[in-house]
């Protein structure tokens, strides 16, 4: 009985997806009448809550003593297998993205330090390098703009983890551009056993056992691929897109500060009954936090949450701005007729990810 009602949660909360964050465009997000959504859950005592108002977004995200972490991935893991979920484990119990109080504190400073060195290693790095790899794409005949840029984050990331590792790194589309994991789906098992399988053989041919047993050392490391390929993607994408028109090209702002909001939506439980604005949540709750305004209209800077809000603001956001800024530099570097030969990838649309991202079309 409890299985089948946390499948038809399961379900329920895809189309939910599907229909907002499924349907949003690089700039804007279908109006929403209402700043918050609920519904009931399966088990009859609590309610999911879709929090569509920016203003109320960052109230939920500031109070982070009445709205914690949410954890449906720790109830996940716990049905899998241990050996085949270890990483995965490893970040989901450890990273400061699902942590609060001193646990938190301690792993901000962790991740800031090492984050920081991932940082200055690419931040000398010529914006030639990229403009290099731009121009020898546009000699490939039907090269997208999704295949483009991820030739970027590979070499980029190749680059950050060579100044870690101490060594060559030959990176595996399996585990940069792998499956996304923090969005509710019927395969999302599978999702994480194939993550991990892909993370093992990393670690197993890169990383040094005494390194590997060094969780301070591998937490940030593994944020690399389960949190922050995805979004830069989607960022570098949107400007290659952007890249043949001059208008596109001279709009730079919008992407180095996210205004298009890679990341759509992050989660939280209610730690104590509290009302929202006239809303009662309970104990329990959850709450899909939308980091955009769903009103119709293009955004505004002050309408997109991009590295979220609060103690929880992503710890990665100098470093994705760093890489985006490299992207748009390298685009200026290119004829503008040179532009002509790339295909545009297109934006997913109809799938309740908790990501901006893009496709390929045939």
């Amino acid at each position: 009985m409890q299985a089948a009602a946390m499948a038809a949660d399961y379900l329920r909360l895809i189309q939910v997806f599907a229909q907002s964050t499924g349907s949003r465009q690089l700039f804007s997000a279908p109006a929403v009448d209402r700043p918050i959504v609920s519904f009931p859950l399966g088990d009859g005592e609590h309610m999911a809550h879709f929090v569509y108002d920016v203003s109320m977004s960052k109230r939920v995200l500031s109070e982070s003593i009445h709205f914690v972490q949410d954890h449906f991935l720790d109830r996940l893991l716990a049905d899998c297998d241990p050996i085949r979920v270890r990483w995965v484990q490893l970040f989901v119990e450890q990273s400061p993205d699902f942590l609060d109080g001193p646990s938190h504190t301690r792993m901000r400073k962790v991740f800031k330090a090492s984050i920081d060195r991932y940082a200055a290693s690419v931040s000398g790095r010529p914006v030639e390098e990229i403009a290099d790899v731009m121009a020898r794409g546009l000699e490939t005949p039907g090269v997208t703009a999704l295949a483009m840029a991820k030739s970027i984050l590979r070499m980029r990331f190749a680059q950050i983890l060579q100044a870690e590792l101490k060594r060559e790194i030959v990176l595996d589309d399996a585990l940069l551009f792998g499956p996304e994991i923090f969005t509710h789906s019927i395969r999302i098992k599978t999702s994480i056993y194939a993550l991990n399988e892909a993370t093992d053989r990393f670690v197993q041919e890169f990383v040094a056992p005494d390194q590997q047993l060094d969780s301070d050392f591998m937490l940030p490391l593994l944020s690399l691929f389960y949190m922050a390929s995805t979004p830069i993607l989607a960022s570098c994408v949107a400007i290659l897109n952007q890249a043949p028109a001059a208008e596109g090209r001279c709009g730079g702002d919008d992407f180095i500060n996210f205004k298009m909001a890679p990341t759509n939506y992050v989660v939280r439980e209610a730690a104590r009954d509290v009302d929202l604005l006239g809303t009662p949540i309970s104990k329990g709750d959850k709450l899909y936090v939308m980091l955009f305004a769903s009103t119709g209209c293009p955004f505004t800077a002050e309408q997109t949450l991009p590295f979220g809000h609060g103690k929880h603001l992503c710890p990665g956001a100098d470093l994705s701005q760093l890489i985006v800024r490299q992207c748009l530099a390298a685009t200026a570097q290119i004829p503008a007729d040179r532009w002509g030969s790339l295909m545009p990838s297109t934006l997913q649309q109809g799938r309740g990810s908790a990501f901006l991202a893009f496709e390929d079309r045939r």
